[in-house]
């Protein structure tokens, strides 16, 4: 998962967050009582650059917040909400006998109210890290403010400009420039390889999945649909096996299988891999069709680590690892590819960097039977130049640099990049796959973050505040996957009249 990013991330949902209030006495006698605005271990500086010494009095600050929450929530028709103030006081919001989606939250500390008043979805998730509010569901929460957010109008303590200046002084997107693409990249995946293996199943696989659907069929819709799933028997085996529920590394591999597929790939392929990830898809690759794979990536963990996979596979002779930014790929040195396949990473490229992707790819690309596929986390359209200007809990703490395009974005940038010779052959959204999945990481990490951090002596780096930060941005994106709030497509560029894809077409 590149980036994954989430339930807020358009024009209502920052919203939907920002009115969470009801009227109490406030335990906090003065501001520079409350907790610091930022986290131990934060890829980013958060809103700890705004100081709560300037806001008085807190007591009207608080009350006012407070009171705007709770006229905004009073608005809530789908779900049912159970509030539960510091000094005891419950409000109820919702319709709490005929909904089955419900959730309380509880505030412990009414610094929660400034933060949520004055920065939204970011002062919420940063009051869940600080153990300023607790909730007994924190994903369904966020899918009912999210099913809401046509109920909900923005609530701000500050005036329009100021809050906007404040904003763009601590929420600034950082560009993805080479050097910038390192850092953002390192500062979430060189976390640690023993992180991620506490949540993610035995593939590794970081990205949505593909789960069997409820009417028995097991085969991704891109392969039921073109019926060429079976190259080498892969996935027709598994599906011969009974199975007596789906587990989240069959669906990853059928994922995979679906990527490897909408590309194409013949034995004969040299293939580029943009984002190695910890290998899995390289590894498939190779097993399934025995082509050549050249994979990239900018984390030095991955890498150390994917190609200890890959020697484990016995495929050191047809992968090669690179740690290399894509941009700095040369024709001339490295050759050219007759497939490019990407999974979650153009979310790690930026919007202003989105053309230049697709120019390098097109320089990459055979001439004539080149293809380029692509799994990408998308923005609706509808949202996208709201979502451009604003910056969320995703981009600040856990994909620093992280952007979510939308697929016209994706056209357009693939267009102006290869100056059309890249066209848009092939578009699946597997988004709604997403939810389920984040949820198991979300378990998976909560049940075993504490014991492989006292295992591997990282309790200081993995403390209680960074735990929460990540339970809540599980949480988050799966209430916007889970709400189709963003799409994930695998979606396919091709050269124009490349013959490659009519193989099997009757003619």
């Amino acid at each position: 998962m590149k980036h994954i990013h989430v339930a807020d991330q358009h024009q209502h949902a920052d919203h939907s967050l920002s009115h969470l209030s009801g009227p109490q006495k406030p335990k906090i006698a003065h501001i520079s009582d409350a907790p610091p605005l930022s986290s131990p271990g934060s890829a980013l500086v958060s809103t700890s650059k705004f100081s709560w010494r300037h806001l008085l009095p807190v007591r009207l600050a608080v009350q006012t917040a407070q009171k705007a929450c709770i006229k905004t929530l009073a608005r809530t028709t789908t779900g049912f909400i159970r509030m539960t103030l510091s000094n005891g006081t419950t409000h109820e919001f919702g319709d709490k006998n005929e909904s089955t989606l419900t959730s309380h939250i509880t505030v412990l500390d009414d610094a929660f109210w400034l933060r949520v008043a004055l920065f939204a979805a970011m002062g919420f998730g940063e009051a869940y890290m600080h153990a300023q509010i607790q909730c007994d569901d924190l994903a369904n929460l966020l899918i009912i403010l999210t099913k809401n957010r046509d109920n909900y109008q923005e609530m701000n303590l500050l005036p329009a400009g100021l809050n906007a200046f404040l904003n763009s002084i601590l929420h600034s997107r950082i560009p993805n420039t080479i050097l910038n693409a390192v850092t953002n990249i390192q500062a979430h995946y060189d976390l640690g390889n023993e992180m991620f293996g506490c949540f993610l199943d035995p593939t590794m696989m970081y990205s949505c999945p593909i789960w069997a659907t409820k009417n028995g069929r097991k085969k991704s819709p891109r392969q039921t649909m073109r019926g060429s799933d079976t190259q080498n028997g892969a996935v027709e085996q598994e599906e011969e096996q009974e199975e007596e529920e789906d587990t989240l590394e069959r669906a990853q591999y059928r994922k995979i299988d679906a990527m490897l597929d909408l590309a194409s790939i013949r034995a004969s392929d040299k293939v580029l891999e943009i984002g190695t990830g910890w290998g899995a898809l390289a590894i498939r690759a190779v097993q399934r069709f025995n082509c050549t794979v050249t994979t990239l990536t900018l984390s030095t963990e991955q890498k150390h680590l994917a190609e200890a996979r890959i020697a484990a596979a016995g495929l050191s002779a047809s992968i090669t690892v690179k740690l290399l930014d894509y941009r700095n790929m040369d024709p001339r040195r490295d050759g050219i590819f007759d497939r490019i396949i990407a999974v979650e990473m153009l979310e790690a490229v930026g919007p202003e960097f989105l053309p230049v992707f697709f120019s390098k790819c097109n320089e990459l690309l055979h001439p004539h039977r080149g293809i380029l596929a692509l799994q990408v986390i998308t923005m609706p359209d509808a949202r996208y130049e709201s979502y451009l200007k604003k910056v969320d809990f995703i981009n600040r703490y856990i994909f620093p640099g992280g952007h979510c395009p939308s697929v016209t974005a994706l056209t357009d940038a693939a267009f102006a990049g290869s100056k059309g010779s890249l066209v848009l052959d092939d578009l699946a959204n597997i988004g709604p796959h997403y939810a389920k999945a984040l949820r198991l990481w979300r378990i998976a990490f909560s049940k075993n973050c504490q014991r492989v951090a006292k295992e591997h002596d990282l309790e200081d780096r993995y403390d209680a505040v960074f735990q929460r930060k990540w339970e809540f941005y599980f949480a988050y994106c799966e209430a916007g996957f889970a709400t189709r709030t963003l799409g994930n497509v695998q979606v396919r560029f091709s050269r124009i009249a490349n013959e490659d894809l009519l193989e099997g077409v009757p003619l």
